[in-house]
Order: structure tokens, then sequence, then C-alpha cells
């Protein structure tokens, strides 16, 4: 998880506007303080109720489908109808991602995590259309119901990949 610290910059001319920040001082240099990243508290508790009403009726929309989008899922192909996902959340934490599944059962057992890329032979024909349409999201508004996702902010990704982000960046 990620920890509060304070975050002080010693600016140059051209690095006096920046955004969120307080003069300081650190010994006999001027310095400025940094604002902490994201948005403030009262916004982040609107957000929440928002993502939980958005959630909310989107299940109430979809769930009549869900049968009809797990029978099309088992009869295309043998395996189970939902597909969990290792992903990380806010702060680094890892959560289970679900989804309907749209690739044959144990697609990834002789390659190991890769993403999926336009014609992968590992997508089924249900699964398709599931993407295609996006149907194949539909089991994450449990997630978002659930906190550790939200309905509008970055993509979470597999640890697998932010590990790879990590090296590079």
């Amino acid at each position: 998880s990620l920890k509060r610290m304070r975050v002080i910059a010693v600016p140059g001319y051209s690095d006096l506007l920046i955004l969120d920040s307080r003069p300081a001082q650190v010994n006999d240099t001027l310095a400025f303080e940094v604002g902490m990243a994201g948005i403030p508290p009262h916004q982040a508790g609107a957000k929440r109720l928002l993502d939980i009403a958005l959630a909310l009726v989107g299940l109430s929309v979809s769930l009549p489908f869900y049968p009809l989008i797990a029978l099309a899922v088992k009869l295309s192909s043998p395996g189970p109808v939902f597909y969990t996902q290792k992903r990380v959340g806010l702060g680094g934490g890892v959560f289970a991602l679900r989804k309907f599944r749209t690739m044959r059962r144990n697609a990834e057992a002789g390659t190991g995590p890769v993403l999926a890329k336009r014609g992968d032979p590992r997508v089924t024909g249900v699964g398709r259309f599931l993407r295609q349409t996006r149907l194949d999201e539909l089991p994450q508004l449990l997630n978002v119901l659930g906190g550790s996702m939200s309905m509008v902010g970055p993509r979470p990704e597999r640890p697998e990949f932010v590990e790879e982000f990590r090296k590079e960046i």
C-alpha cells in the first residue's frame, strides 16, 4: 500500500508554476511542498456513491441477460462461465476481477500471461461477440459494488504487466 509522505521540490526559475504547492524552507533553501495526488476526500466519497448508484442501475438492467450469456458461453466451449483474473487496484492492492469467459479454458497454460491480439485463436466464437459488444465485462459491476473498481478511472492491470511497467519506467 502507498504511504503518505511529504514531497519537497527545489525549483528552478521555470519551475515556479508548480500546481498545488506551498512555499517551504529547507535549512536556507527556498522550496515548494507539492500537494498530494488524487482527489480530495469529499470528492472521493461522492465518486464512490456515484459508482454504487451506477453499478446498481447497470446490474438491474443487465442481470436478466446473465443466464443467456452464461448459456452461450457454456455451449460454446467446455469450462467455467466466469473467468477470474488477478488485477492491481488503487494503492497497489491485488483483487479478483470477474468477466464472462471469452477464451478457451487454460488459454495461457503454454504461454503464460500475454496480451490478447486481434484475431487471437484462443478466443471462442461467442467470446468474440462478447468482446465486441463488451458484454463480457458486465460482471465487473460486482467489482464496482465491492469497491475494488470504479466506473471511471484507470484500467486495473494484471500484476505481471504492472511489474513489467515498473521495470521499464
